[in-house]
């Protein structure tokens, strides 16, 4: 059952993220059964495209981590996350095994269920990590879930079947979330209705020892350069092929997005893996609205968990057509008249005029008058009325747009 769960984070920090795949009933070497498996396919440029036998994962040329539940039937990989709780820039794996059975404290606790987790870190995991015989230098911590048969009403808790995680605190740092499918409720007094764990991603990193002293960098962007055909520039006519901005920061994640004017866009790691905490390109050509709209390229990028926005830096700017005033004339007859004065207008270029709730306002007609002026028409019986808030836009043939300029009508 490959594929019971899937995920996705960065555990090794280098701004790339890895593929999770939990496969609930994979069989373990070892005679052991039918433990569960969850499997780490690490991010590099290889992975797009690849197709991985992962019966015999090393031959695929990609680094892949192969991690065994710990007993027959446990049902490890039936939950697969993984969140950095710690908040050292790495992601931190949890594996569900709800249907584990375990001694613990003198008391046997059948179909107790329980997560095992294992810290980001820097290095790659080993390719093969047995729970049950963990290799030298990987620490796997375990939270064991609270009644099994013999201490629950109906069978045991099966604590771990759903994962999730968030900062439920609001003090940073992302919190630890399980489910227990099976709980009896508070002090085992409803069977079977089900239970929530939170647990405190701060505390329990403090606990077990892994808080650490030296947090990753704050997010912040350092350059952002704009380049043609792979030479640098400060400017480029808008709508042309080839263009690059190339952004160079600190505290660059896995799920950093580049923000390009306001608006997120595509960006790429690039292919040196000593590069993905620090750096993102952003290819126009890929990013056709950046590209064809005439502007200062204004550059932030940003965190999704826990959530973070960096300083703005201008890569440069893309010369076109642009509007710097629009004058409002109503005639008696309700005809809105709309005169675009700007710099490089070109004959043929189409004028959309929206309303704020984003619908287009119909225009009658539009002449171009020279390269600063077009005039544009909209019939008295579709032109917004007074005090409307419009947005208005010009664009060439050749898609090459104008800035968007807001006016209040107050004709």
């Amino acid at each position: 059952m490959l594929g019971s769960q899937i995920h996705s984070a960065d555990l090794n920090g280098d701004g790339r993220t890895e593929l999770i795949i939990g496969a609930l009933q994979a069989l373990a070497p070892d005679n052991r059964g039918r433990t569960g498996a969850v499997y780490v396919v690490y991010g590099s440029p290889q992975v797009q495209g690849a197709t991985v036998d992962l019966r015999d994962a090393g031959a695929s040329g990609l680094r892949i981590t192969t991690i065994y539940g710990e007993d027959n039937l446990d049902c490890g990989g039936d939950s697969v996350r993984a969140f950095d709780i710690n908040r050292d820039g790495m992601a931190d794996l949890f594996i569900g095994s709800p249907e584990h059975t375990f001694m613990i404290n003198g008391e046997m606790r059948n179909d107790a269920g329980d997560t095992k987790f294992i810290f980001g870190r820097r290095e790659f995991l080993p390719e093969i990590i047995k729970l049950y015989d963990l290799p030298a230098g990987i620490r796997a911590f375990r939270l064991a879930g609270a009644n099994g048969g013999l201490q629950g009403i109906a069978g045991g808790d099966e604590f771990s079947y759903r994962l999730a995680g968030g900062d439920i605190d609001g003090d940073g740092f992302v919190d630890y979330i399980s489910n227990a499918m099976h709980g009896d409720g508070f002090n085992n007094g409803l069977v079977n209705a089900g239970e929530v764990y939170v647990f405190s991603g701060k505390k329990l990193s403090a606990k077990l020892g892994m808080l650490t002293d030296n947090p990753p960098p704050a997010l912040e962007i350092q350059s952002a350069a704009l380049t043609l055909n792979g030479q640098p520039v400060t400017q480029a006519g808008a709508g042309q092929g080839g263009l690059q901005i190339t952004v160079n920061g600190a505290g660059f994640r896995a799920d950093t997005e580049v923000l390009i004017n306001g608006a997120a866009v595509i960006s790429r790691i690039p292919d040196d893996p000593q590069l993905g905490a620090t750096r993102r390109i952003v290819n126009l050509d890929e990013n056709l609205s950046v590209r064809n709209t005439a502007g200062q390229l204004r550059v932030r990028v940003r965190n999704a968990n826990p959530p973070a926005e960096s300083n703005e830096v201008t890569a440069g700017a893309l010369v076109g057509p642009e509007i710097t005033s629009i004058k409002v004339k109503r005639k008696r007859s309700g005809l809105l008249i709309l005169k675009i004065r700007g710099t490089r207008f070109e004959p043929g270029m189409t004028v959309t005029v929206t309303r704020e709730d984003g619908q287009a306002v119909p225009i009658s007609s539009t002449s171009f008058s020279s390269a600063e002026q077009i005039q544009v028409k909209i019939a008295a019986s579709v032109a917004p009325p007074r005090s409307s808030v419009v947005r208005v836009r010009a664009v060439s043939t050749s898609g090459v747009q104008t800035n968007e300029l807001v006016i209040t009508l107050s004709k």
